[in-house]
């Protein structure tokens, strides 16, 4: 587990910079540094776990309700979801074979993202499903602040970010691997 040298690098850093009482700035800017770095490879690494995570479960496709795996995502949210003030809406969803605990990390996540990136308005998701000629297509979608100018193809990469200011995530590059396993 790689987090433990991770939180004992910056709880070292910490220490040092208490014992050291450094007066100049650019020690301690030195310090703050050792401490963000710390951070950010605890977010990268808890990142890499979940994904791990995802992958780790393996494909075990049955045949089930897809409605049954938004219902499991909305129970996990189901807090978070009340605390933003949003709802998510979904119905009328086909019968599907595939594996239902994944499909329900993916509807998880997606959940996740529209929360997080919701705009000033109450936050609605709808969940929907339709058949074209080949495949089962499945839309998510939100009222939130959306994509602007960004390319997608580089959101649904492991580290992608939805803007300059955002974190790099794992989130979306779960939710392109999930559908992948289904064919997709």
């Amino acid at each position: 587990d790689l987090q433990g040298p991770v939180a004992r690098m910056r709880m070292l850093s910490e220490l040092l910079a208490r014992r050291l009482n450094p007066q100049d700035e650019q020690t301690r800017a030195l310090f703050d540094h050792i401490g963000v770095t710390a951070n950010s490879a605890g977010e990268i690494l808890a990142c890499l776990q979940r994904y791990y995570g995802v992958a780790r479960v393996g494909y075990h496709p049955r045949g089930f309700g897809l409605g049954l795996a938004v219902s499991d995502a909305i129970s996990r949210m189901e807090q978070v979801l009340a605390k933003s003030g949003g709802k998510a809406l979904y119905g009328g969803l086909p019968e599907i074979r595939g594996d239902r605990a994944l499909l329900a990390t993916l509807f998880q996540e997606l959940i996740h993202n529209s929360i997080r990136f919701r705009s000033e308005a109450p936050l609605v998701i709808e969940i929907s499903a339709h058949r074209d000629e080949e495949r089962l297509v499945i839309l998510t979608k939100d009222n939130g602040k959306g994509l602007g100018d960004l390319d997608p193809a580089t959101l649904f990469r492991s580290f992608g970010r939805s803007s300059a200011e955002a974190k790099p995530g794992i989130g979306l590059a779960i939710c392109s691997y999930i559908p992948a396993l289904h064919g997709g």
